[in-house]
């Protein structure tokens, strides 16, 4: 049986599913984890848990880790689920070595310059590059991917979020929310390129003047200074009871959140594809993004979604209101339906399953060896 290495963050719910996708195929998975949560699987699995106080010299005793992992398994495949993997520095031809682009792998820079670096490195040792959108190919040729790698994967939507909704007032009953409120759901990591303050900030100034209106927060790998300013405008506010943070998210607790919500807020500066667009489009809730290139493929402005611009955060408040005016009722159900019926052609995830495994056993026929 052949095997395959497979590096993901099991602090991530859409890549543990990733991982999950891979592990009921028919190859062997093992699973290598650099994260603050153990991986729980059915597969081999390798963690490296960070420990902070060792500050940078995290990042050698992992490197250091994963060599000896690799070492120790010999796969027959190397997926990374990431670019900017440092060991990949350490050798020029890795065994059919795949890598999955983010969003934040091509779109920023870094400091120096080294995101763009460790990207451009990573596609010069891939055999395949797998991306989500036409934006992201072309973000990975500028970055001298060469387009024959790139194959396009959208890694699928479970049929489980496309029934979440029947749950919705079993889990709005859990959460404490009444059942006709407006629930808007912030599904991103509270990291700064997410611009969660200017999310809250926003619906604050919405929920004065919407007595119904609620706000659910993801916690996923909240960055301290973010988290900080989070707190303080919250604790300031007479209306901090109408939002409700949750710590990090499992499969389960994103959908119990989209069922939950009437609409799905992001307010990223940059972005590929994100899977939570995906999710949010197949259980039914309004997409409220910003207005970036990258989304044009699948939202419409005024059609099928609300677009914020990307460099005025007070248009956050205005889509807030211009969705409570002319979209909430009967017409949102119109628009849900056309999106959920996009994401069952483009993202059904027993497709893109097969499609995987599909394209592992082609690089074991065809790969290159190290």
């Amino acid at each position: 049986m052949s095997k395959v290495l497979l590096v993901a963050n099991a602090d991530s719910p859409l890549l543990v599913d990733r991982v999950q996708m891979a592990a009921e195929g028919p190859h062997e998975v093992v699973w290598y984890s650099e994260s603050a949560q153990r991986p729980i699987a059915d597969c081999r699995v390798y963690h490296y848990r960070k420990f902070l106080p060792l500050g940078p010299l995290n990042k050698l005793c992992a490197t250091f880790f994963f060599l000896y992992v690799y070492w120790r398994e010999r796969p027959d495949i190397l997926h990374i689920h990431w670019a900017l993997f440092f060991p990949l520095v350490l050798r020029r031809r890795w065994k059919n070595l795949m890598v999955s682009v983010m969003g934040s792998d091509v779109n920023l820079p870094g400091r120096f310059g080294s995101r763009r670096f460790f990207a451009r490195l990573a596609f010069a040792r891939a055999v395949v590059i797998t991306s989500k959108s036409a934006s992201m190919d072309q973000a990975i040729q500028r970055l001298k991917g060469k387009t024959a790698r790139i194959r396009r994967f959208t890694w699928g939507v479970g049929e489980e979020f496309f029934s979440a909704k029947q749950r919705r007032d079993q889990v709005l009953d859990k959460f404490g929310i009444a059942q006709d409120a407006m629930v808007f759901f912030s599904p991103r990591a509270m990291q700064a390129l997410y611009r969660i303050p200017d999310i809250v900030s926003s619906f604050l100034a919405f929920a004065a003047e919407q007595p119904n209106a609620y706000l659910i927060l993801a916690g996923m790998n909240p960055a301290l200074a973010v988290r900080a300013e989070i707190d303080a405008m919250l604790a300031s506010s007479e209306l901090a009871g109408r939002v409700l943070r949750l710590e990090q998210l499992d499969k389960s607790g994103m959908i119990d959140c989209y069922a939950a919500a009437d609409v799905v807020i992001s307010y990223a500066g940059h972005d590929g594809m994100p899977q939570s667009l995906y999710e949010a489009m197949a259980v039914g809730c309004f997409p409220i993004f910003t207005n970036l290139p990258c989304y044009h493929e699948l939202l419409i402005q005024q059609e099928n979604a609300l677009l914020c611009d990307n460099d005025e955060p007070q248009s956050i408040l205005r889509m807030f209101e211009l969705y409570r005016d002319h979209y909430y009722g009967d017409r949102v159900q119109q628009v849900v339906s056309v999106n959920r019926n996009i994401i069952q052609q483009l993202a059904a995830r027993t497709v893109e399953q097969k499609r995987l495994w599909a394209l592992y056993d082609e690089l074991l026929e065809t790969g290159r060896k190290p």
